[in-house]
């Protein structure tokens, strides 16, 4: 995942305030992404994502853009490389939580969007117990 300079900066910001997992909550970003930008982009990242880590944060770029995002954008905000994302990409038009017109636009769907909250809800819960 390419962060801009402003991004990077208020990961960092919320870093130093906060856990990693309210950043994460805050920024919607992954705790492995926000971990590995608030110590630096050479630091080896110690855990990999898990599947449905990284079917959230698809959905999650997905969703926060109204108009719907191009392949691209989500493969770099994902930060998936082209194999990994059409594997992903495929899953979730299998399950039809995202869709493509025909200008090659991807947008989320009612059903991603429900998958979506009801994952944040999840993981809201087990950050509080």
């Amino acid at each position: 995942m390419v962060l801009s300079q402003e991004e990077k900066e208020t990961v960092a910001r919320l870093r130093r305030k906060l856990t990693i997992h309210q950043t994460s909550e805050v920024t919607g970003l992954s705790a492995t992404t926000i971990e590995k930008y608030s110590k630096g982009s050479r630091i080896k990242i110690k855990s990999n994502r898990s599947r449905l880590e990284i079917i959230h944060d698809l959905l999650f770029v997905v969703n926060e853009s109204k108009v719907g995002v191009r392949k691209t954008r989500i493969m770099y905000r994902g930060n998936l490389s082209d194999e990994q994302l059409k594997k992903y990409m495929n899953l979730l038009i299998i399950n039809k939580f995202i869709e493509c017109n025909p200008e090659g636009i991807w947008k989320i769907t009612r059903k991603g969007k429900k998958w979506l909250r009801l994952y944040e809800e999840l993981m809201k819960s087990f950050k509080r117990s």
